[in-house]
């Protein structure tokens, strides 16, 4: 299959990864409006339709990306055999996760 591996650059500072976490992959957030009541909102990331497997911690492969975003991000041409069963997309990785925590996010 061919695709892109993509890494973290070296030397990137704990915000930058986190930036590029949400970026990818999206985020929940908490909101409280009240002081006992917690709204929860899902803004999607890049992955969140598009297909990716995790290779290892900071590495993952994907058939598209659209950029490295503002440098932050390596980016490899690869052509590898990969099972389809360990790909998996933001959103799936979302529900789960949500399913999980008995959560209810507004706009999911």
């Amino acid at each position: 299959m061919k695709g892109h591996i993509i890494t973290y650059r070296d030397g990137l500072s704990r915000k930058d990864i986190t930036l590029i976490n949400y970026y990818l992959f999206g985020r929940i957030v908490n909101r409280k409006t009240q002081p006992k009541i917690t709204e929860r909102y899902y803004y999607p990331g890049l992955f969140e339709m598009t297909p990716y497997a995790q290779l290892s911690n900071g590495c993952y492969f994907t058939e598209r990306i659209v950029d490295d975003y503002e440098g932050r991000l390596k980016i490899f041409m690869a052509d590898i055999e990969i099972s389809q069963q360990l790909f998996t997309t933001a959103r799936e990785h979302w529900k789960d996760f949500i399913m999980s925590k008995n959560y209810r996010v507004k706009n999911f």
